[in-house]
């Protein structure tokens, strides 16, 4: 009669920690997924494109093309963070629930655990997925676009001063997203700092 409890509890024991192995695969493939949306080469090229065509607009129609690009610029920022504070609002309750899920199996029966466990994971999980990755690949979309536009008026409003002031002394670079890009680039702590819920 004895055997029965504690077989019963190692199959809970080992189920739960099979979830826990889930949970971590998860979390790894996540960072590497997460490390590999564009290579170096692959972003430089799709700024480089997107910043032909920008340019392209700015020489046809001078008025309106600004106009237009400078709303567009206003559009993707906007967006960002929009998305980034409902992927931190709905991040900061599935985490909590999540952890007090997690938490709450420790002073539970072993079936109770494996299913809290599995709870647990899955609350992050459907974050981690559903809401932080999909936000972090818009965003990353959203600022190739930002950087193009900075590159191209950067080169445009540097060519129109130049033009006005018959010098080459006006070399400011337009664009704050462009510069923390070009700053942060080749620094291990941002590789970190992106892949920080993963390592959660």
């Amino acid at each position: 009669m004895e055997r029965a409890p504690a077989m019963e509890c190692c199959v809970f024991t080992t189920l739960t920690g099979v979830v826990s192995a889930a949970g971590i695969v998860s979390a790894l493939v996540y960072m590497y997924k997460l490390g590999n949306l564009y290579g170096e080469e692959e972003l430089k090229k799709e700024v480089g494109d997107l910043t032909s065509k920008i340019k392209k607009v700015l020489n046809s129609n001078k008025e309106d093309g600004i106009e237009l690009i400078v709303k567009d610029y206003e559009t993707s920022c906007k967006e960002i963070e929009r998305r980034d504070h409902i992927t931190l609002l709905i991040g900061t309750v599935l985490i909590t629930a999540a952890t007090l899920v997690f938490n709450a199996g420790f002073s539970a029966h072993p079936s109770a655990r494996f299913l809290l466990a599995s709870v647990s994971i899955l609350l992050f999980s459907v974050w981690l997925w559903a809401m932080h990755y999909t936000s972090v690949r818009l965003n990353n979309l959203s600022y190739i676009r930002i950087r193009a536009i900075e590159e191209a008026l950067s080169g445009h409003l540097t060519n129109k001063a130049t033009e006005k002031a018959l010098s080459d002394d006006v070399t400011y670079k337009f664009g704050i997203h462009q510069y923390l890009f070009e700053k942060t680039q080749r620094q291990d702590w941002i590789k970190f700092r992106r892949w920080l819920w993963g390592y959660v």
